[in-house]
């Protein structure tokens, strides 16, 4: 089972207990973010540290700038010192990132489109209705259509 699948199923079920998809959507991305909170409270830790260190480092810098291993030495020191380590503030969001991208690509698989695009939600009359007007538009009179493309007619 893919990830697509999974939050298909996902949202079918937050769907029939909600009783529409879009507030199932709604429902899964606080969900979702529930579970990576840890993650980016670390990151923004990591940030502030990095801020308030900042200063020091560019000393650091601006004093080894002729001596690039001493200078690399001098801020290893000083991160060990701190307790710090530079790459914290990214290895969350490198965890967070694929997350959200394979949500936003279930979100746009054909699947959820068969599955949840004809149903309404507050003013919006149908989920695919931005998928189903921008398809297709041309801006510069080609359509661009490689030899591998199928298209297929009367297929809604």
């Amino acid at each position: 089972m893919d990830f697509t699948t999974l939050t298909i199923d996902a949202l079918k079920a937050l769907a029939h207990i909600v009783g529409n998809y879009g507030w199932a959507i709604i429902l899964l991305t606080i969900v979702i973010r529930a579970l990576m909170w840890p993650l980016s409270v670390s990151q923004q830790r990591s940030m502030k540290m990095m801020q308030t260190l900042q200063p020091k480092l560019k000393a650091i810098q601006d004093r080894y700038k002729n001596d690039p291993q001493t200078m690399q030495r001098k801020m290893m020191e000083f991160y060990k010192e701190h307790k710090f380590n530079p790459m914290s503030g990214c290895f969350p969001l490198l965890l967070q990132m694929p997350i959200f991208i394979l949500l936003y690509s279930a979100l746009m698989s054909p699947q959820f489109i068969q599955n949840a695009g004809n149903t309404q939600f507050l003013f919006i009359k149908r989920l695919d209705s931005t998928l189903r007007t921008t398809a297709g538009i041309s801006y510069d009179g080609t359509m661009n259509v490689s030899k591998y493309d199928s298209l297929t007619l009367g297929k809604t």
